[in-house]
């Protein structure tokens, strides 16, 4: 697994990191080792998933992990668990 640190550390003081082109060379290693890796992937509701989750199951199996306690009102939590779990299983279909 790449920590952060790892990864800021080939890279000069306050330069930008393209996390894109680190994740493209993560998958392409991946595909080279032949592995098709599991990851748990948080996900507070289901339009902020929706992109990661179709581009990641191409390379990887995902396993969404919904959890915000700082949503509120308590039914505002509930109707984004509902639609995040209305997606998932759209989306497996």
């Amino acid at each position: 697994m790449l920590e952060y640190e790892d990864i800021a550390g080939q890279f000069e003081k306050d330069q930008k990191i393209n996390f894109d082109k680190i994740l493209q060379q993560v998958i392409a290693g991946w595909q080279a080792a032949g592995k098709r890796p599991r990851l748990l992937m948080h996900a507070c509701c289901a339009p902020c998933s929706t992109y990661t989750l179709e581009y990641l199951t191409q390379y990887a199996d995902v396993t969404i992990y919904y959890y915000n306690p700082n949503i509120h009102p308590r039914m505002e939590y509930e109707r984004r668990k509902l639609v995040q779990e209305q997606f998932i299983a759209d989306f497996n279909q």
